[in-house]
């Protein structure tokens, strides 16, 4: 795929321990994970490659780029925390570890139009990701919409774009490459 984005994975990702080191920046950075989520038989959907084990023994699921880990966030969020307000939210993703996602207000609801309306889903993790991180995020724009484009496609197989080089024949033809290459 495009830009290190990988494809759908196996389920057995979600018990297949490969740390990272340290050294190499917070910990959703290191497993390109923005929201820094767990590892799950659905993150696969979204190439989730394996887990490491972060500060607190607490896991995070692993994924080839970042723009797969949005994807699956933005999954996680949609199937598991709409209807609920984002405090509530919050508590459930940190495990009670304390919250709150800067510039929202923990008494209002996470729905699932938020989350269906790229515009407002991207803001929101990008919110989730910088707090989870502590130095912001490290999608561009471009693959922030990847991201959400891939979510609302439902896997990484099903979103999957395919990079079509210019040849003589599509240049005559008037074909230019997809633009997500």
């Amino acid at each position: 795929m495009a830009n290190g984005i990988g494809p759908s994975t196996n389920e057995s990702t979600a018990t297949h321990l490969v740390d990272v080191p340290p050294g190499l920046g917070p910990a959703s950075f290191r497993y390109n994970n923005p929201g820094a989520q767990y590892p799950s038989a659905k993150a696969a959907q979204f190439g989730q490659t394996g887990y490491g084990i972060i500060g607190g023994g607490h896991k995070i699921a692993q994924f080839p780029s970042p723009v797969n880990g949005a994807a699956a966030n933005f999954d996680l969020l949609y199937r598991n925390y709409t209807g609920i307000t984002i405090g509530a939210a919050g508590t459930i993703w940190t495990g009670a570890n304390g919250f709150g996602v800067p510039g929202y207000d923990p008494n209002s609801m996470l729905t699932k139009a938020m989350l269906d309306d790229d515009s407002q889903a991207i803001t929101l993790l990008k919110a989730i990701a910088g707090r989870e991180s502590g130095r912001g995020n490290n999608l561009t724009e471009e693959q922030w919409r990847q991201a959400h484009k891939m979510f609302k496609s439902g896997s990484a197989d099903k979103y999957s774009p395919v990079c079509r080089r210019p040849t003589l024949l599509s240049h005559r033809l008037g074909q230019r490459p997809e633009p997500d290459c």
